[in-house]
């Protein structure tokens, strides 16, 4: 979307003269030149609609005016005393422009937010859900504003594209806490199997039946404040369940 435009129009003399407008959206200001017939030559016309407007740079002839105004949504972009012969594209500009500067605030916002994400996520020494969950209530946010179409692609796709970045840092210190707590869990489960086969070989030999019941119940009680990951916690539950039911056929034989 262009931040120029360069058309005819006349002074409140209905003097002939060549108008240029170009917003600056970062304040939300529009400055407008206008240059005079005399100066506003053929080869200048084209250079301001060639190359101005392309936001290369032109030299302007001594004679011209410029003019600041406040992007307003009630008041028209050009004061009273200048008329154009194109009204309709200042409207269309007009309205535009309005999205311009609201897309440029709001990429202002949620770049400042995303460094703050940034800044805090390299000082992370583990994964943290919360953080996790902060960025995913951002970036919910920040789609709300593509959705209603509030920002512009550009600005959406930068945004995008540096809080996935954010998210795949988070994503990989995940990966650490999960290969640790795997780790962790698998060394438990060999822990506890252990345990469990030495009831059982007691169990096997016929020691008392009622000693290792309870041996076995305190096995449980231990394993249920151990955080194992579900498929180490099924196989340690199996093997409990299987421990329980080989003592209690060996009663129900007594």
């Amino acid at each position: 979307m262009r931040r120029k435009l360069v058309l005819w129009g006349t002074n409140e003399k209905d003097e002939k003269m060549l108008v240029a407008l170009e917003l600056l959206e970062n304040e939300n200001v529009v400055n407008i030149f206008t240059f005079p017939e005399k100066i506003a030559t053929e080869d200048f016309y084209k250079k301001m609609s060639e190359n101005w407007k392309n936001d290369q740079e032109v030299e302007f002839p001594d004679g011209f005016q410029k003019i600041e105004r406040k992007l307003s949504v009630s008041d028209s972009l050009l004061p009273d005393e200048i008329r154009v012969e194109r009204p309709d594209l200042i409207t269309r500009a007009q309205a535009e422009w309005h999205f311009v500067v609201l897309s440029s605030k709001l990429y202002g916002l949620y770049k400042s937010e995303i460094e703050d994400f940034k800044d805090k996520i390299e000082n992370l020494s583990e994964y943290d859900n919360k953080i996790w969950e902060e960025l995913k209530n951002f970036w919910s946010k920040v789609q709300n504003q593509v959705n209603d179409r509030n920002l512009f692609r550009e600005h959406a796709a930068s945004l995008r594209e540096r809080t996935n970045g954010l998210f795949d840092k988070l994503k990989s210190l995940k990966k650490v806490l999960e290969s640790e707590y795997e780790t962790r869990s698998k060394s438990a489960l060999e822990t506890f199997s252990n345990e469990l086969k030495e009831i059982e070989q007691k169990v096997e030999q016929g020691l008392g039946l009622n000693p290792l019941f309870e041996d076995l119940k305190r096995l449980q009680q231990k394993i249920k404040n151990i955080q194992f990951t579900k498929d180490d916690r099924n196989e340690m539950w199996d093997k409990i369940d299987a421990a329980f039911k080989s003592i209690k056929e060996k009663r129900g034989n007594q």
